[in-house]
């Protein structure tokens, strides 16, 4: 929440989302498991710091006319009381026993979405057909950010699935095929000693554990 510290956490910058990672992570593997009335604590004291927030640089830009930029300061993912809310977001949904089969499509599809629309040629194509100094200064300024946010993401979905349908007749058609005929091929061309040099990676998830039968 300190102005001209980022730690090179920018808008455009995957070190966000390193720093969840690493922090999802943490609480993970070493911390105790937040109760869920303090995930409600986080989450509301989140969203008051903000509104307060808010509020507060509103009227302090409308009394002086200075640091409008602080307005939107903190209503980044990586600022605190975003990260309060959205961590305590996430612990109460896991919380909940919950199965669609539409949201875990779109679950599945939600990483591959966000690589494909920060990749740099597709990011710079939407953003020519949709400048956005033209889409603020438009009549329907909301709605037409909405509409541009909602096929840009139906468009990276449909390319998703449609890697995830091409992997599915190609690599991923048989898991472990590929370290199944290596693991052979090292047995049945070093022997003992090719079986323990390749032995290190383990036995594929499609090996029954049968050496024999992989050499055969």
């Amino acid at each position: 929440m300190i102005p001209k510290i980022n730690f090179d956490l920018t808008d455009k910058s995957v070190f966000v989302f390193i720093y969840w990672y690493i922090l999802l992570s943490y609480y993970r593997w070493h911390m105790k498991k937040i109760s869920t009335r303090q995930c409600w604590i986080m989450l509301g004291i989140g969203a008051m710091t903000g509104a307060v927030w808010l509020l507060g640089t509103n009227l302090l830009f409308s009394l002086t006319g200075r640091m409008p930029q602080m307005q939107s300061f903190i209503f980044r993912h990586w600022r605190l009381p975003m990260m309060m809310m959205g961590f305590a977001i996430f612990l109460l949904v896991m919380r909940t026993e919950f199965h669609n089969r539409l949201i875990n499509t779109l679950a599945s599809s939600a990483f591959g979405i966000f690589l494909i629309h920060s990749y740099p040629p597709i990011l710079l194509s939407w953003v020519h057909y949709n400048p956005l100094d033209k889409i603020y200064q438009g009549e329907f300024a909301f709605l037409h950010a909405m509409a541009v946010v909602l096929y840009v993401y139906v468009a990276c979905l449909l390319l998703d699935l449609i890697r995830q349908a091409l992997f599915r007749l190609t690599i991923d058609r048989r898991r472990g095929a590929c370290f199944d005929r290596l693991y052979a091929w090292s047995v049945h061309r070093f022997g003992k000693r090719g079986e323990h040099l390749i032995s290190v990676a383990g036995p594929s998830a499609g090996s029954k554990g049968d050496d024999s039968d992989l050499v055969d």
